[in-house]
């Protein structure tokens, strides 16, 4: 049959017009894709916020609400604030990975929502706290309950297109500290003019708004297993996939990082504290800790760029490099202005890391167990969140405000040494491998 120009052949029929095709089967165009993303993360971005936000609007001031539920003795104060924060730190390293596991069967959207959700109902429930017991109930089961960062964590890295994986990682990453940074300056506003009780519930909307608006807007295509279908041993699917060195070098940098982290959190104040005077404390210590959160976002949203230049090999043992650097001459600052500047300079450099570490977690994690090794991830975070306070308490006690930086010292050398040792499979990583549909 001889066809005409612009005609085509459907069966055995010469049409005059091409036939369209389903608009089912057109992809959209790579700008609306694009936007489709950016509108998402910038939700999840902002239900990060809103979680930490909520959390840390209330977190610094635990001992007050200890006071409020009858504990007057000021030993004894110190010792349930320390037993609060402590109780939701040990429960979160234990039931992250469960919720991980979870989140691998039933979706990580659902898993996020009762994070949220969870967070928002235990902060109402504390408010109405009668006693410290009650109390420390209440920290528990937000230990045991939490599970937001990783799996936040976890759903941009089955989201995210794999060239924006670092940058959209990194982006939330900012949100945190967006929301550490926002909490404790809003509750200090708030708790003195209306009380701490209050300041529970004003805590718990927070992250109800920010549930709210990523249940929305958040489109998650998540393919659960058939009923009755047997789940691979998490283990079985690591060593078939050939990660387990890689992912254990991994959870080990993310133990560091986050212990560097809590330390500085509990060091920061006091070091300042001893430079500033007592007088100017509490405005020398607030601009402190807004730089450096303002700092560690502003790298954890440029991160991607250096990344993409440099391996993460090279930019995972330059960055503690620098921040050994840096914390050894905190430790021996003797001016308030050269510390505020190294303390900027610091945050740059530990705000950096964590999203080039989840990024390369997210590389490597087997799909279909993702979520369950953010969790780890998130455990081996918690262990380090619940010593490095214990010894930086210890070691200020003992030596002064500046040996805790010392320490911190210490830990960036090793973080810089483990990265050289062990992060060869980062300075080459090959492309994503294709990956089912969740």
């Amino acid at each position: 049959m001889v066809m005409g120009p612009g005609e085509e052949v459907v069966g055995s029929l010469a049409l005059d017009a091409p036939v369209p095709v389903p608009p089912a089967m057109v992809p959209p165009p790579a700008e609306s894709r694009a936007a489709s993303w950016n509108a998402q993360l910038g939700v999840l971005w902002f239900a990060q916020a809103s979680v930490m936000m909520g959390a840390t609007f209330v977190f610094p001031f635990l001992p007050l609400m200890v006071r409020t539920v009858g504990v007057t003795d000021p030993g004894a104060v110190a010792l349930w604030s320390g037993l609060l924060i402590a109780g939701s730190q040990l429960a979160q390293t234990g039931s992250a990975p469960l919720w991980g596991r979870v989140a691998d069967r039933v979706g990580r959207k659902p898993m996020l929502m009762r994070s949220q959700f969870g967070l928002a109902l235990l902060l109402a429930l504390t408010a109405l706290a009668p006693n410290v017991y009650y109390l420390l109930a209440m920290r528990v089961c937000v230990g045991l309950f939490a599970g937001n960062i990783a799996t936040s964590n976890a759903l941009v890295a089955s989201l995210a297109p794999r060239d924006r994986l670092v940058h959209s990682l990194g982006v939330l990453q900012s949100g945190q500290y967006v929301g550490t940074m926002a909490g404790p300056a809003l509750g200090a506003i708030f708790v003195p003019a209306f009380g701490i009780r209050p300041a529970f519930v004003v805590a718990a909307v927070l992250p109800l708004i920010g549930g709210t608006a990523m249940t929305l807007v958040v489109r998650e295509s998540f393919q659960r297993p058939q009923r009755g279908a047997v789940r691979p041993k998490t283990r079985g699917v690591v060593r078939d996939a050939g990660v387990l060195r890689p992912l254990v070098t991994l959870l080990v940098m993310a133990l560091l990082t986050q212990s560097v982290g809590i330390a500085l959190a509990t060091a920061l104040p006091l070091r300042v504290t001893s430079l500033a005077g007592v007088a100017h404390a509490a405005s020398a210590v607030g601009i402190a800790a807004s730089l450096q959160a303002a700092c560690a976002g502003a790298a954890a949203l440029t991160v991607s760029r250096v990344v993409r230049r440099h391996s993460h090999r090279m930019v995972l043992t330059a960055l503690p490099l620098c921040a050994a650097v840096v914390f050894a001459l905190v430790a021996t600052s003797s001016s308030l202005g050269e510390l505020f500047l190294l303390v900027g300079l610091g945050g740059a450099t530990t705000g950096a890391m964590l999203p080039s570490i989840n990024a390369l977690i997210g590389h490597v994690a087997p799909p279909e167990v993702r979520a369950e090794l953010f969790g780890y991830s998130a455990s081996a975070s918690a262990v380090g969140g619940g010593v490095t306070p214990l010894l930086s308490g210890f070691l200020v006690a003992r030596f002064g405000t500046p040996a805790p930086f010392l320490m911190v010292t210490v830990l960036e050398l090793v973080l810089a040494g483990w990265a050289v040792r062990r992060l060869d499979f980062a300075s080459s990583l090959q492309e994503a491998r294709p990956e089912p549909v969740v």
